[in-house]
């Protein structure tokens, strides 16, 4: 492995986990707002 495939192989897998990352509180949002949502429609 030279340097360029370092740090390209680097540059991967911080854009995967950035991405991840975006998707994983892309979830944790839709999950709070159907958490917060119904909670007015139950009193």
């Amino acid at each position: 492995m030279d340097h360029v495939a370092v740090s390209h192989s680097f540059l991967w897998a911080y854009e995967a986990c950035g991405s991840m990352f975006l998707y994983g509180l892309l979830v944790n949002s839709m999950r709070a707002a159907d958490i917060i949502r119904p909670l007015p429609e139950l009193q």
